[in-house]
C-alpha cells in the first residue's frame, strides 16, 4: 500500500499557502493597496483559490483601476464591452480603455480605434480611428499597423508616402 501521508501533507501546505495569499491580498486591498485589489480581481476571474465570480472580479478591477493600476482599467473595459460581470456598456468600456491608454496600455489604444471605427460608445469617426491606429502602430503594436493598413486599403484616406514604407515594414 502506498503511503498517502506525504501527498496529503503537500496538499495541506499548498492550500494553506494559497489561502494565505488570498487573505493577505484581501487585507492589503482593504487597506488601500491597489495592486492587491488587482490580484483579487484576477483570482476571481480565473477561479484561482476562490470560486469564479465575475461581479467580484469587476469590483476589484474597479478598485485597482481607481488606484491607477492600468491593466485593471483595460480588463474592466473588456468586461464592459462584453458584458461580463457588469451590464454591457460601450460608453463605460470606452472610458476604461481611455484610462488604460493614458496609463500606457497599448492594446487599449487599438480598442479605442476599433470603437471609433465602429461607432461603439462614441460617435463613429474614421479620422479618430486612424489617429488611434497610428498611435498604436508608432508604439510598436502590429495590430495598430494592420488596422491602419486595412483602412487605407479600403480607400478611407490616402496613404502618406512615408506611411506606406512604415506600413510595409511593420506589417
Amino acid at each position: 500500500m502506498i503511503n498517502k501521508l506525504p501527498v496529503m501533507l503537500l496538499l495541506l501546505v499548498f492550500s494553506s499557502a494559497y489561502s494565505y495569499t488570498f487573505d493577505e491580498n484581501k487585507k492589503s486591498c482593504d487597506g488601500g493597496f491597489a495592486g492587491a485589489c488587482y490580484n483579487l480581481g484576477v483570482m476571481y476571474s480565473e477561479g484561482d483559490g476562490v470560486a469564479k465570480n465575475p461581479a467580484l472580479t469587476a469590483t476589484y478591477y474597479q478598485k485597482s483601476c481607481d488606484g491607477k493600476v492600468y491593466d485593471a482599467c483595460y480588463n474592466l473595459g473588456v468586461r464592459y464591452y462584453n458584458g461580463v460581470g457588469v451590464k454591457k456598456d460601450f460608453k463605460q468600456a470606452y472610458q476604461f480603455f481611455n484610462r488604460a491608454s493614458a496609463g500606457g496600455i497599448k492594446k487599449a489604444i487599438i480598442n479605442l480605434g476599433l470603437m471609433n471605427e465602429k461607432g461603439e460608445g462614441v460617435k463613429k469617426s474614421l479620422n479618430q480611428a486612424i489617429t488611434f491606429y497610428k498611435k498604436a502602430c508608432n508604439s510598436g503594436e502590429i495590430k495598430g499597423c494592420a488596422n491602419l493598413g486595412l483602412l487605407y486599403e479600403k480607400g478611407i484616406k490616402k496613404v502618406p508616402k512615408k506611411g506606406k514604407k512604415k506600413l510595409i515594414k511593420e506589417c
